[in-house]
C-alpha cells in the first residue's frame, strides 16, 4: 500500500519465505513484478481466496474516515487469508462505530499507539494485531437518547448547551454559539446541574474527538456514552 520507493525495498528485504503484496492502490503492480515479487492488484484481490498465509502485513489506504483501511480488513477476514494480521491502522478505528463495522470474527488482540510523525509528517495511527475466531464479538452499544438532555435544531429557543461535533470537536458552551453551522450539537439540559455535567466531560470529549486521522469529531453515541459512564 505504499508508493515503491527505496523504504519499501528495504522493509520487502527484511522479509523471508514467499511473499505476496497487494497494492491497494492499483497503481505499482507492474513495478513490484518488475522486482520479482508476486503482486495482485486490490482490484483482482479475490484471486487469493483459497491461499493461506502465515502473516499479512500492511498498511493499507485509509480514505475518508478510515472506511477504506476498513474494507481491507474486512476482505482479509473474508477471504480467511490468515489467522496472523497486522495492520497500520488510522486511529479513528477505535472509535465504536468503526469497531462495530469489522467484521465480527476479527478480535483484536494488541493495539498500540503510533507517533504522531512516524511517517515523517503527522498522521494519528495505530499498530493493531488481530486474530480470527469462531466466536463473534459483541457490539458496542450506541445510544443516541438520555433522559437528562435532548439534541435539538438549530434556532430552537430551548437550546441552552452547545457541543462542537468538528473542528475543536468536544468543546462545550452555554453561550455565543448562535453562529455555528447547524452540524453541531444544539443541545436543552433539563437543569443546571445537567449543564454543569455537560461542561465537565469537555475535556474527555475533546480527547475522544483526537482519536481520528482527518478532522476531529465527536458524535451522538460518544457524548452520551461520556455522560453516561460520569453521571449514569
Amino acid at each position: 500500500a505504499k508508493e515503491p520507493d527505496a523504504g519499501v525495498r528495504n522493509d520487502l528485504s527484511r522479509l523471508s519465505g514467499e511473499i505476496t503484496i497487494v497494492d491497494c492502490k492499483n497503481t505499482y503492480s507492474r513495478w513490484y513484478k518488475k522486482k520479482g515479487y508476486n503482486c495482485i492488484s486490490w482490484k483482482n484481490i479475490d484471486e487469493c481466496k483459497g491461499m493461506k498465509f502465515s502473516v499479512v502485513i500492511g498498511n493499507p489506504p485509509y480514505g475518508n474516515a478510515g472506511r477504506q483501511a476498513l474494507q481491507f480488513l474486512n476482505k482479509i477476514a473474508e477471504l480467511e487469508l490468515s489467522n496472523d494480521i497486522r495492520l497500520v491502522m488510522p486511529r479513528s478505528i477505535r472509535k465504536a462505530s468503526l469497531l462495530n463495522s469489522i467484521n465480527r470474527h476479527i478480535h483484536i488482540v494488541e493495539d498500540i499507539t503510533n507517533d504522531n510523525m512516524l511517517f515523517g509528517r503527522k498522521i494519528k495511527t495505530v499498530t493493531q494485531k488481530y486474530e480470527l475466531r469462531e466466536e463473534q464479538r459483541e457490539l458496542i452499544p450506541q445510544p443516541r437518547t438520555h433522559n437528562d438532555f435532548q439534541f435539538l435544531k438549530k434556532g430552537d429557543p430551548n437550546v441552552n448547551v452547545f457541543i462542537m461535533r468538528s473542528g475543536a470537536a468536544g468543546k462545550v458552551l452555554t453561550e455565543d454559539y448562535d453562529g455555528y453551522e447547524q452540524s453541531h450539537y444544539f443541545i436543552h439540559a433539563n437543569n443546571e446541574q445537567v449543564i454543569d455535567n455537560l461542561k465537565s466531560i469537555s475535556e474527555e470529549l475533546i480527547e475522544m474527538g483526537e482519536e481520528t486521522t482527518g478532522m476531529n469529531k465527536v458524535s451522538i453515541p460518544e457524548i452520551i456514552t461520556t455522560y453516561t459512564e460520569n453521571y449514569g
